[in-house]
């Protein structure tokens, strides 16, 4: 790193333990972590022997099956010392500070004219001067994180969390098509222009868009599924259903009972019962995503929701609905996901405090922004059932009241 002072650093060599490559005992290493009993700190080392951890309380252990060949193979590492990197507070106060700068905006990017765009049915020539123009790019911008053999192991990988897209296996999580099928390459253009939130894939709306295409000419060389098969035809998506109490409600019983609530937790933070023991296809740790803050990886439009609910993402243990809801109850359910984040600050999910008055007049019609799916309704308040008038006529008095 260059900025030596934002980092804690150790070396360690790499041991056998009993047929496994395993972290050899070393002063700097004790220094570091705590070695806290039933917390375990993954590492992916990089093929230079550089690793990077992004806690430190708890006990570091080598993960090396879902690396790429021969990085997975602990002969490779045997005998090898490996350069352990941990942020200082002094860089995580910085990232928070950036990212606060960034997220005072608000929901401002998914409505940011670059970057909204629905593209599933665009379909790009596979020609040799647009791949060779696409290696171009990809050299220039995808090769540090995504790699030279485009499988996602990149010289910063070791630092990213969630690892960068392993373009060999092709498999895509934002997709317009049903789960299991490659996307679009309209799907893949909307990813590059718009990136994907909380990760460190970027927009990259201000690229040429000639670049854009080209270099998704190159990707998809990647990986033999593009020329054994073809994308099948995008998912329909009609208009969503008006946003209401009544709609809210229903949301919020078929978030129970379909057990989101198992990785998504009750209030929507990601740390359900099961999200620690989460991992993507590949083997890598794999977070559910956090609905408080607002900001969705494949975008947080209430169709996008919808959409990933239909298609699932494929690599990650998020299903398809299409087969086991109806299209009304994956509405619901996508209404009441973004209801999490209402009233709430972009960063870090609290509850902003504002007057109920102020929550009220944020929740007509006429105030929303133009063309905006969001209810500001807040999902605590939502009635328990749905056909209780009663509780519904309670709910829209209390949301015009003070104090809420």
């Amino acid at each position: 790193p260059e900025f030596r002072w934002l980092f804690r650093t150790a070396t360690a060599p790499v041991v056998d333990k009993d047929g496994a490559a395993a972290l050899g005992e070393s002063p700097g290493l004790k220094a570091l972590f705590s070695f806290k009993e039933g917390v375990v700190i993954p590492l992916y080392p990089s093929p230079e022997g550089l690793a990077f951890a992004e806690r430190t309380d708890g006990r570091p252990v080598l993960e090396l099956k879902s690396l790429p060949e021969p990085y997975d193979k602990p002969e490779y590492w045997k005998g090898k010392t490996l350069t352990i990197v941990a942020p200082t507070e002094e860089l995580r106060g910085l990232v928070a500070y950036i990212q606060k700068l960034g997220t005072n905006r608000g929901a401002w990017r998914e409505t940011f004219e670059p970057q909204n765009l629905s593209a599933s049915v665009m379909a790009i020539p596979q020609t040799d001067d647009q791949v060779a123009n696409g290696r171009e790019v990809y050299e220039r911008r995808c090769v540090g994180c995504h790699g030279v053999k485009g499988d996602g192991n990149g010289p910063a990988a070791t630092f990213l969390n969630p690892r960068p897209r392993n373009f060999t296996l092709g498999a895509f999580k934002f997709r317009s098509t049903p789960s299991g099928s490659l996307p679009t390459d309209g799907d893949l253009y909307r990813t590059l222009t718009r990136g994907v939130r909380w990760t460190a894939m970027p927009t990259w709306h201000e690229l040429p868009e000639k670049d854009r295409i080209a270099v998704i000419t190159f990707i998809k060389t990647f990986s033999s599924r593009w020329k054994e098969e073809k994308p099948e035809p995008p998912v329909l998506i009609g208009d969503p259903p008006k946003a209401t109490p009544e709609l809210l409600a229903k949301g919020k019983e078929l978030y129970a009972q379909a057990k989101c609530w198992q990785c998504h937790g009750n209030e929507g933070k990601g740390d359900g019962p099961s999200a620690e023991e989460l991992k993507d296809d590949l083997g890598f740790r794999i977070r559910p995503a956090d609905f408080t803050k607002g900001q969705f990886k494949g975008g947080g439009d209430v169709r996008d929701i919808f959409r990933a609910m239909t298609t699932g993402l494929d690599g990650t243990p998020m299903p398809s609905f299409a087969d086991s809801m109806k299209e009304d109850e994956r509405w619901a359910i996508s209404y009441y996901v973004i209801a999490f984040s209402a009233f709430n600050d972009p960063l870090t999910g609290e509850k902003l405090k504002l007057p109920g008055a102020t929550r009220a007049m944020l929740n007509q019609d006429d105030a929303r922004a133009f063309g905006s799916s969001r209810l500001a309704l807040d999902p605590q308040d939502t009635p328990a059932v749905a056909s209780r008038p009663k509780d519904l006529v309670r709910f829209s008095k209390g949301l015009m009241g003070e104090g809420r």
